[in-house]
């Protein structure tokens, strides 16, 4: 038996060369979406895995991130937490325009769909 050695106490043999070995783990490696941004072709929204937005939706996209900033700084919470982003892309491609058509949106459950409903159709709306 090994004698005990506190420094090392509980650490696997070997560990850390295959550590420093990954590299993963090399100082001169980037995030990682910049190297997604390195794959032929990529842009930034494509990196990130966001849809482009058709561009009829995209003034009704701007519309809801401006009610969704307001009404999460009116609750004291962050903005994700009302809707994410892709769940207002969806809507605003969508425009659906009853509370029942926006139920059927992924991310528009119904709690979320009781207490911000209305508010998210008037804000779609314009």
């Amino acid at each position: 038996m090994a004698p005990h050695d506190p420094c090392r106490r509980g650490r696997i043999p070997g560990a850390d060369a295959r550590r420093d070995s990954d590299p993963r783990n090399s100082p001169t490696i980037g995030h990682r979406a910049d190297w997604l941004l390195l794959v032929e072709g990529a842009t930034p929204n494509s990196a990130s895995g966001s849809p482009e937005l058709p561009a009829a939706a995209a003034g009704a996209f701007e519309r809801l991130r401006a009610w969704r900033a307001a009404t999460a700084k009116e609750q004291g919470v962050p903005a994700y937490v009302v809707f994410h982003d892709a769940t207002l892309r969806q809507i605003a491609t969508e425009e659906p325009a009853t509370l029942a058509a926006l139920g059927t949106v992924s991310g528009v459950g119904a709690a979320k769909l009781e207490r911000y409903g209305e508010g998210l159709l008037a804000a779609l709306q314009g």
